[in-house]
């Protein structure tokens, strides 16, 4: 039996985060720093996660001092957006994203 890694979401809910799929964000060198895509900074940061149930939560994190950590829920059109822009794919071999194709 695997320990349950219980994630509270802003919301007052949580997932399981050791049976989710995580996806990093893409960052690209601006020549002195690696900048996150998402955010535009080389400070704040985002990760998505696909919970066991296909729910998708975002993390965003900064290294800036006294800033909190927000853990939110997102739509299926939201994370496929954030998987785009972050080079991933976004063909989960189901209709998970067939509301937000346009």
């Amino acid at each position: 039996m695997s320990k349950v890694c219980r994630q509270a979401i802003d919301d007052g809910s949580w997932f399981d985060a050791s049976k989710a799929e995580q996806f990093d964000e893409m960052s690209n060198h601006d020549g002195s720093n690696m900048v996150s895509v998402v955010t535009g900074s080389e400070w704040d940061h985002e990760e998505l996660f696909r919970t066991a149930k296909g729910t998708w939560v975002i993390h965003r994190y900064s290294q800036r001092q006294g800033i909190k950590d927000r853990w939110e829920l997102l739509d299926n059109a939201e994370a496929a957006a954030w998987l785009i822009k972050c080079g991933h794919d976004v063909n989960f071999g189901d209709e998970v994203f067939a509301a937000s194709e346009v």
